[in-house]
């Protein structure tokens, strides 16, 4: 993923709105969650949440399913993960050129909706 790509990504999950709307459909898994059930969740007006999903649309970070007259959103999650992929080689290269060791960390074999929900609403982990 080009750096353009990332820093994209980066400006649409800076929304402390968009990222709960994103983190509740990798909750929600495969199943998705409609733009009422998102609405109710993240107690914001559905209009609100159209808005915030188009946004994560564009980014590719969500896909849209109308079904009768619900729209049906899901978390694209290989989409995601390759982000967080990309991020972590491009800060590890920068800190080998900076010559900064980054902290250890234990190899987790935690599935992404695991690792998201362990980061609170101001990306902090809990």
């Amino acid at each position: 993923m080009i750096v353009t790509a990332i820093s994209e990504i980066c400006a649409v999950l800076s929304n402390e709105t968009r990222f709960a709307v994103l983190r509740t459909l990798v909750k929600a898994g495969e199943e998705g969650k409609t733009l009422r059930a998102l609405s109710l969740e993240v107690d914001i007006s559905r209009s609100s949440v159209k808005r915030h999903i188009e946004h994560l649309v564009k980014a590719g970070l969500v896909q849209t399913e109308r079904q009768q007259r619900a729209v049906i959103c899901r978390a694209e999650t290989d989409k995601l993960a390759d982000f967080l992929a990309s991020m972590n080689r491009n800060l590890e290269a920068n800190w080998r050129l900076l010559k900064v060791e980054p902290k250890p960390r234990e190899i987790s074999n935690t599935s992404l909706r695991d690792r998201l929900e362990e980061v609170d609403m101001t990306g902090r982990p809990s």
